[in-house]
């Protein structure tokens, strides 16, 4: 069920970047629901190397278990400097997400020359981008929402394929929904919850 809202949200965003190159890095920021989505399927979309940013342990703990080659805390201090020489100068492709300043100031910082930034995230808020920056550093910033029906099915396709790894689910009683959608909100949640009755 959920390939269908936030699988092929996912697998929009990553179709966005998916020229990138075996020795580039393409970083996913924000391992939520969506986010862990997306890792689950980055390596059958992009051939890039993939790295994740989460401020949570157990979030990147289960990026990890997705397939990530990198996760990052970048809620540290120093976390832009140590992912720019983790990679050699910073990453060619990112998807934020979050959609948050913080999220969206990180990938600025970190972004390659010539690199993209793939906008998913609808956590709101500003990002003072001097416009200078985006024709100096070659840098592109792109919006995705959503999929579109082709991709529905090319995403159906690969996860027939078996290329996908699935998103954790936690069951969960029905009569713990208030619980699960203050967890939700808290961000407390790894994959997703199926309330069960």
């Amino acid at each position: 069920a959920t390939c269908a809202c936030s699988g092929v949200t996912a697998y929009s965003a990553l179709k966005k970047l998916n020229h990138l190159r075996p020795k580039e890095h393409l970083m996913v920021i924000g391992a939520g629901g969506v986010g862990l989505a997306g890792i689950g399927m980055a390596k059958a979309v992009v051939a890039a190397k993939l790295v994740v940013a989460d401020i949570d342990p157990a979030k990147r703990a289960a990026a990890l278990a997705a397939g990530a080659d990198i996760v990052i805390d970048n809620s540290n201090t120093g976390a832009a400097a140590e992912l720019m020489e983790k990679t050699s100068g910073g990453v060619h492709g990112v998807i934020d997400f979050v959609g948050a300043p913080a999220s969206s100031g990180f990938a600025m910082q970190t972004l390659a020359r010539g690199g993209t930034i793939v906008v998913v995230g609808l956590f709101g808020g500003a990002v003072p981008l001097p416009l200078a920056s985006l024709p100096l550093r070659m840098m592109s910033v792109v919006g995705s929402y959503v999929g579109t029906l082709g991709e529905m099915h090319e995403l159906m396709a690969l996860v027939k394929a078996g290329k996908v790894k699935p998103v954790p689910i936690t069951p969960r009683p029905l009569r713990e929904a208030g619980q699960a959608i203050a967890d939700l909100r808290d961000g407390k949640t790894v994959g997703r919850y199926v309330l069960t009755n």
